[in-house]
This record gives structure tokens, C-alpha cells and sequence, in this order.
């Protein structure tokens, strides 16, 4: 299965929303998208709170953009769904615990305006790999070529 992740920081910079890819199989929820995107990517962070109904989204963290629902008050992160990722968002009935993926669903994480003014994410912009992830692809892909063929 696959399935997308949007987080869009609505912090005025841009860009502000970014995807990345999620696949995964057997069942999955969209708490396990998220936090399997944050251990993949070493730039992206998140924090989460935990609670008996299942984790809150707090803060996320990704090059140069920042963003916490304890250090801004009245604003959050609100959870978005659709199949097509731009223009169907639908706020979501379930926590992000609670909300079992099909293949090809697309969640949203979006910041915000001030007094709970939940927005759906903007067209996002694929998410890339850091610098210094791209250099030790590369470095791996020398290796590979550098080796003596068997004779």
C-alpha cells in the first residue's frame, strides 16, 4: 500500500506545505504514517502528546520552518483528509490514532490561524533529501562501481 503526507507549516514562508511518500503493509493508521516519515527524514522533527484516546500532534520541525501548538496559543494542528491531496480536504472524524489508511489516501497536517482557525494544507511541494543524505547516496553509489568485477 502507499499513501501521501502533507504538512503545511502556514508560517508565511515559502514553501510552506511539503509531501513526502508512505508505504507500508498489512494495516496501518495515520499516527504510523507520521511517525515513520519523521524517523525517515533526519531533517524533519516531531514531537508528540499522548493521551487514553491516542497521540495530539505538537510540534514539527523541518528546514527552517517550526511550528507548536504549546508555544502558540489558540492556534493547533489540524488533521486533514483526501484521496487526491490538493482539493477534496476533508477535516478528519478520527485522531490520527484512530484513522486506519487505505492505499492511495493522502493526511494533512496543517497549522492554524490564530483562534482555531483550522485550514486545509495548500499544494505542497515534494519533501527532498538533506544534503547530507544525498552525499552518502552518492558515496554509496562510487562504492558499488569501485568494486572489482568476479572473474
Amino acid at each position: 500500500n502507499q499513501a501521501a503526507l502533507v504538512i503545511d507549516f502556514n508560517d508565511g514562508q515559502t514553501p510552506r506545505s511539503y509531501l513526502w511518500g508512505y508505504r507500508w503493509d498489512g494495516a496501518a493508521t495515520g499516527e504510523d504514517a507520521l511517525r515513520a516519515v519523521v524517523e525517515a527524514d533526519i531533517a524533519l522533527t516531531a514531537t508528540f502528546d499522548v493521551f487514553s484516546f491516542g497521540a495530539s500532534l505538537n510540534t514539527v520541525t523541518y528546514l527552517g520552518h517550526s511550528q507548536s501548538q504549546n508555544s502558540n496559543p489558540g492556534q493547533y494542528w489540524s488533521y486533514w483528509v483526501t484521496t487526491n491531496g490538493h482539493d477534496d480536504w476533508v477535516f478528519s472524524n478520527f485522531g490520527m490514532s484512530d484513522r486506519l489508511l487505505a492505499n492511495g489516501d493522502v493526511d494533512g497536517w496543517a497549522f492554524s490561524n490564530p483562534n482555531y482557525n483550522g485550514l486545509p494544507p495548500t499544494v505542497p511541494v515534494a519533501a527532498v533529501p538533506e544534503p547530507v543524505s544525498l552525499a552518502t547516496l552518492s558515496l554509496g553509489i562510487l562504492v558499488l562501481r569501485r568494486r572489482p568485477r568476479p572473474r
